[in-house]
C-alpha cells in the first residue's frame, strides 16, 4: 500500500514518470497493490496505453482479494479464523501487556551516569514535572486508536514507588510557549527532592502531520532539531546548583538535538510516543523490573545545521550508512543495566565465494550484575565502503538474553543475495575485494566507539 499522494510524486516530485498514468504503471508492476489517493484511477488509461497488461493488473488485485476472503468480509464463510472472534477482545488485559511489552522493548536509554538507574522504590521524595509528564495525548504520536486503559508517566512512576514515598507534581510550564505567569513554584521544589524526573519534548501538536499539528507554523515539518527554547530553559534552571539526581524523559517521533539535554542530566531516556501502555512502561524501566533494551532507530546528529541541504539527494552524510561525523547518538544505540563486552568474532564456514551462506559467531558477556536483554546487531561493510556502497549496513539482529557474569555465543546467517550491493542504477551486485563483517551493539563509527559500544569484527575476501 502507498502513503497519500506518494504515485502522484512519481512523477510530480521526483519527475521520472511523465504523467499520472505512467506513474501508476510504475508502481503496479514493481508491486504495489493499493493505492491511497486517485492515482490508480489512471490505470485504465495505463492499459490502453499499453504500460501495463490485464495480467499486471490480475496480479496486483489477486492478493488484496484473497485477503478480504480470507477476512470473511466477501462471502459468508464458517472456516473463516476470523468469524467468531468476540468483542471481548478489544482492549482487552492481554492485548494491553502486549502493548506494554513492546512500549518497554522501544524506548531507549541514552545515558545513565553513575548508576543513577534503576531507581530505588523507597526512595524519600521524588518530584515530577514537565509538560508530558501527565498528558495522554503525547502516549498516541500520529495515526491511534484510542484505548480505555491508557496511562501516563506520572500514573506508571507513581504505580511503582513505595509507602513511604513522597511523590509530588506540578506540570510546571506550558508544553509550547512560555509560561504566562511569571511566579515560579516548580523549579526551587524540584531541586528539593531526592529525585527529580523532568518529562519534556515534542508532541502531535507540534510535529504531526498537517493540519494536526496546532501548535506548528509550517504544518507540522519542523525547521531544526531543537526542543522548544522555554523547555531547555526550564531544564536549565532544574540542573543549577543541584544536588539531587536528575532523570529527563524526552517524547517525540523524530531526531531530536539532545546535546545541553546530556549534558543537564544523569540520566536520559528517548521514550517516543509509547503508546497506552507507556507510563506503565515507562516506570517498570525507571525501577528496574525491566531492563532497557530498546535501541535507536535513526542517527540523533549532534546539530541539524550542520547536515546536508533537504533538497540535495545525495546521500553523504545522512543516516548511519553514510555518517562519519555530527553524530550525538548512533543507529542501534542504546544502554542496559548490564555491562555487555563482545569478542570472538568468527567465520564457521571458511570457504566462500558469495555464492554460499556465511555463518557468523560470536561471543557475548555480560559483566555487570544485573540481567539484560542485549540487542545484537550485524553489519556489513563491502568493498568502496563509504564512497560507491554504505559505510556499513544492518544485514541482521538479535534479542539475547544475558545473565549476570555470564557468556554466551550468538550465531548468524549471513545469505549470499545480502553480500549485493545496491548500485547506482539500482541493480544489485556482488563486488570483488575485501568485506568486513561487525557484530556490535550499535552502528560501527567512532561515536559508538566513544560511547563505550563493544563489538568484534573480521575480514574476508571474495575475488
Amino acid at each position: 500500500m502507498s502513503d497519500c499522494g506518494a504515485v502522484d510524486d512519481i512523477y510530480g516530485g521526483h519527475k521520472i514518470a511523465k504523467d499520472v498514468a505512467e506513474a501508476s504503471a510504475i508502481a503496479l508492476k514493481s508491486g504495489l497493490n493499493l493505492n491511497c489517493g486517485g492515482s490508480f484511477h489512471a490505470l485504465k488509461e495505463a492499459l490502453e496505453r499499453k504500460l501495463i497488461t490485464e495480467v499486471d493488473l490480475d496480479n496486483a488485485l489477486m492478493p488484496l482479494m484473497m485477503t478480504r476472503l480470507k477476512l470473511g468480509n466477501l462471502t459468508d464463510d464458517d472456516e473463516s479464523p476470523y468469524k467468531n472472534i468476540s468483542d471481548s477482545v478489544i482492549a482487552s488485559y492481554t492485548h494491553a501487556m502486549v502493548a506494554r511489552e513492546v512500549a518497554q522493548k522501544s524506548m531507549v536509554l541514552l545515558k545513565n551516569n553513575n548508576h543513577t538507574l534503576p531507581l530505588k522504590k523507597d526512595v524519600k521524595t521524588i518530584f515530577v514535572t514537565g509538560p508530558y509528564t501527565a498528558d495522554t495525548y503525547v502516549m498516541m504520536g500520529n495515526y491511534y486508536g484510542v484505548s480505555p486503559r491508557s496511562n501516563t508517566f506520572l500514573q506508571g512512576i507513581a504505580a511503582k514507588v513505595s509507602g513511604g514515598t513522597s511523590i509530588n507534581y506540578k506540570i510546571g510550564i506550558l508544553p509550547t510557549t512560555p509560561n504566562m505567569n511569571p511566579a515560579d513554584w516548580t523549579v526551587g521544589e524540584v531541586r528539593a527532592a531526592e529525585v527529580a524526573i523532568v518529562v519534556i519534548g515534542l508532541s502531535g501538536i507540534d510535529e504531526g502531520e498537517e493540519g494536526d499539528a496546532i501548535a506548528s507554523s509550517h504544518r507540522g515539518d519542523k525547521q531544526n532539531l531543537k526542543l522548544p527554547e522555554h523547555q531547555l530553559k526550564f531544564l536549565r534552571d532544574i540542573s543549577r546548583n543541584r544536588w539531587n539526581k536528575l532523570v529527563t524523559v524526552i517524547t517525540g517521533g523524530s531526531p531530536i538535538d539532545l546535546e545541553e539535554v546530556s549534558e543537564l542530566s544523569d540520566a536520559v531516556i528517548m521514550a517516543w510516543y509509547p503508546g497506552q501502555e507507556g507510563g506503565m512502561a515507562l516506570g517498570d524501566l525507571l525501577f528496574g523490573d525491566v531492563s532497557f533494551s530498546g535501541r535507536m532507530p535513526v542517527t540523533f546528529p549532534i546539530n541539524s545545521d550542520w547536515l546536508p541541504a533537504f533538497e540535495d539527494y545525495n546521500m553523504q552524510g545522512r543516516t548511519y550508512k553514510y555518517m562519519t561525523d555530527n553524530i550525538m547518538y548512533p543507529f542501534g544505540y542504546g544502554l542496559t543495566y548490564g555491562d555487555v563486552s563482545y569478542s570472538d568474532v568468527k567465520i564457521l564456514n571458511p570457504k566462500y565465494d558469495g555464492k554460499q551462506e556465511i555463518h557468523v559467531q560470536a561471543t557475548l558477556r555480560n559483566n555487570g550484575n544485573n540481567e539484560v536483554e542485549e540487542v545484537v546487531q550485524l553489519y556489513l561493510s563491502a568493498p568502496g565502503a563509504g564512497v560507491i556502497t554504505p559505510i556499513s549496513s544492518l544485514i541482521g539482529f538479535k534479542r539475547v538474553t544475558l545473565e549476570s557474569h555470564l557468556s554466551q555465543t550468538v550465531e548468524f546467517i549471513i545469505k549470499p543475495d545480502q553480500l549485493k550491493m545496491v548500485m547506482e542504477d539500482g541493480s544489485k551486485n556482488l563486488l570483488k575485494g575485501k568485506y568486513t563483517i561487525i557484530v556490535s551493539g550499535a552502528a560501527p563509527c567512532k561515536r559508538s566507539k566513544e560511547l563505550g559500544v563493544g563489538e568484534s569484527k573480521i575480514d574476508f575476501e571474495i575475488w
